[in-house]
């Protein structure tokens, strides 16, 4: 993979995509040129993750999504502090980095 690119677990890119209709039309003339750095994996949850009990803030889509980026050793970009927070808890931990969660229609 190049350094611009980055890894899309299946799953999510999947439920993003039902999520385009709500972008304005100079974002979704950015859709192109932004799939084309992006690539999409299958769900590939790692072992440490499968072996998580489900919880409140431990959610099989969660596994999933951060178990793959584990399973690729990839970071994984997240604003669910809940998810990991609860995996601390449990002395299981995942690369990540944090981002303030921000709405989808928002401006600016």
């Amino acid at each position: 993979m190049k350094e611009k690119d980055s890894l899309h677990v299946k799953l999510r890119f999947e439920s993003g995509q039902k999520l385009l209709i709500l972008l304005e039309e100079r974002e979704r003339r950015r859709i192109p040129g932004l799939l084309k750095k992006i690539q999409v994996v299958p769900d590939s949850p790692s072992e440490k993750a499968n072996l998580l009990a489900s919880s409140k803030n431990i959610s099989q889509t969660n596994k999933i999504i951060f178990g793959t980026g584990d399973f690729y050793k990839a970071i994984t970009i997240t604003s669910n502090i809940s998810f990991i927070r609860s995996c601390l808890s449990k002395n299981v931990t995942f690369s990540y980095f944090p981002h303030s969660p921000r709405a989808l229609s928002e401006n600016g």
